[in-house]
């Protein structure tokens, strides 16, 4: 019953998400990987801007999954460093940026003023009147 409330407030929260219609901005300051990432309004929710501070990891999985992972299939130690290496390397803040994946890399000295910035850009956007809705079934 727990397990179905948590399910049931999740999906809640993507479709409010979705359906909302003001400007994202999404800071990444420590960590996100998949479902946080999208609860903070991530990239399939096409935010305005998507920043992260250079200590960021953005991945699909955190280090503890994916050293259970591995674990769990039986890797051998060099395929799990390899594994590790890779994953390290795609979460990497500036490789996002490369891929286009990320607008920008900046440090926590320019976040404020970012925002500030983002805030009197997103006053400017032009909202539509025809709503899109994503419903819940």
């Amino acid at each position: 019953a727990e397990r179905a409330g948590i399910i049931k407030s999740a999906s809640l929260l993507f479709t409010t998400i979705a359906n909302a219609q003001t400007p994202r901005l999404l800071i990444v300051a420590r960590r996100a990987h998949t479902a946080g990432l999208y609860a903070m309004s991530g990239p399939g929710f096409d935010p305005a801007q998507f920043l992260a501070l250079p200590t960021a990891a953005i991945s699909v999985f955190g280090r503890r999954a994916l050293d259970r992972f591995s674990a769990d299939r039986d890797m051998p130690p060099p395929a799990q460093a390899a594994l590790k290496d890779m994953i390290e390397a795609c979460s990497n803040p500036a490789s996002l940026v490369d891929k286009g994946l990320l607008d920008a890399v900046i440090p926590v000295s320019e976040m404020r003023p970012r925002i500030a910035a983002f805030l009197d850009m997103a006053s400017t956007i032009p909202r539509p009147d025809i709503r899109k809705q994503v419903l819940l079934v």
